[in-house]
């Protein structure tokens, strides 16, 4: 019988769809990586909803150096890290590497605070309708 094998499958999208200034950028997104991937993204996700819980209960700012825990800083390092892995399948041109996701999560917080979590929720969008079977041509 003959091995199939299912190859890395990648799809672009402009940024355009976030705001028209940005049109032109595109990313390329890994949309059928494994499901650890995106269990450990979710398992990450919920270990920073911990840490905002018990900031909140210890009435401090989450944000605030005294808070910094360091196990936040690892959270945050190493989901930018697999997002950087979903982004690093395509063309040279459109890979970002961890450093890159977060000089762009620091560069737009100020400016721009919806850009990171939209592209975090664009990305699952894509991976999503992948694995329901939509946009696959």
């Amino acid at each position: 019988m003959a091995e199939i094998q299912i190859p890395k499958a990648v799809r672009a999208f402009d940024l355009g769809e976030y705001m028209p200034e940005m049109k032109g950028n595109v990313l390329e997104v890994w949309v059928n990586p494994p499901t650890e991937i995106l269990k450990e993204i979710s398992d990450l996700t919920r270990g920073i909803f911990d840490l905002v819980g018990r900031a909140l209960k210890k009435k401090q700012n989450w944000l605030s150096k005294k808070f910094n825990e360091k196990s936040s800083v690892n959270i945050e390092t190493r989901i930018r890290e697999l997002f950087s892995e979903l982004l690093s399948q395509g063309r040279p041109q459109t890979r970002l590497s961890e450093a890159d996701l977060k000089r762009l999560e620091s560069e737009t917080f100020e400016t721009d605070p919806n850009f990171w979590p939209w592209l975090q929720n664009k990305i699952f969008a894509m991976i999503r309708e992948h694995r329901e079977g939509k946009k696959k041509a």
